[in-house]
């Protein structure tokens, strides 16, 4: 949920805009955040951040920071 939320504040609009959210979100079909003007490096937090899968994503608020630190 915390993807989706970044992923909102960076553009104002959500990630996946249905009408099958799951399929979507599966197959990681969203607007890369460079296509909107913001940092490539923001791409790849964002991958990870809006995995379909628990374990693929970020484990915590702070190894999510570190990545949006670094780029």
């Amino acid at each position: 949920a915390l993807g989706v939320c970044l992923y909102e504040m960076f553009t104002g609009k959500l990630p996946f805009d249905g009408p099958n959210f799951l399929a979507q979100k599966r197959s990681m079909r969203y607007e890369q955040l460079s296509k909107a003007g913001l940092p490539a490096g923001l791409d790849a937090v964002m991958a990870k951040a809006l995995q379909s899968e628990p374990q693929n994503r970020f484990h915590s608020a702070a190894e999510l920071l570190a990545a949006l630190d670094t780029r």
